[in-house]
């Protein structure tokens, strides 16, 4: 069965995916690349990367994927939908032809298709910064952990490779 999956989705000690003030030149706002140097330190990434956690962990973002929602870059079709999280879903797993969706986006894309219970497997890459502002992953998803299977893995880089993946019903 295909799954509808988040991966590599970088946020705060403090729980935010993306800082404060994001515009066409900061995509990340005040956060900048800091959520994301840890990736960038990957073979994935970089061929003179690291092969450690990290990149055993980001390999795992394209396998597997037939559409993605919300593609924000590498992709060359773009359909924009005026629809809730369940409709957009469905259009996705259509275009995907039996592969898995992935969610991309921010942060409220990502807790939208959360609380929709819509996520089988979700990919959370805890940095160890405080960005203080800027636009929070988990809020009003309070007990969502009492529907997956928790794992965390830490790593050389000092970030924390949190999966969340369904728990059978």
């Amino acid at each position: 069965m295909a799954l509808t999956r988040v991966h590599n989705f970088a946020i705060s000690l403090d729980g935010y995916g993306t800082g404060e003030g994001q515009s066409a030149d900061a995509h990340f706002g005040h956060a900048g690349d800091r959520l994301h140097q840890w990736m960038f330190a990957t073979r994935w990434w970089d061929p003179a990367g690291s092969g450690g956690v990290d990149d055993a962990f980001v390999q795992r973002h394209d396998p597997g994927i037939g559409a993605e929602i919300i593609e924000m870059e590498g992709g060359t079709t773009f359909h924009f939908l005026d629809a809730t999280p369940d409709e957009a879903l469905a259009a996705a797993r259509e275009a995907a032809d039996g592969k898995d969706v992935r969610i991309g986006g921010g942060p409220t894309v990502v807790n939208e298709f959360l609380a929709a219970g819509l996520i089988d497997h979700l990919h959370v890459v805890v940095v160890p910064i405080l960005l203080g502002r800027g636009v929070r992953l988990w809020d009003g998803l309070e007990g969502l952990e009492k529907d997956y299977r928790v794992e965390a893995t830490s790593s050389s880089s000092n970030v924390t490779h949190v999966t969340f993946t369904r728990a059978a019903s």
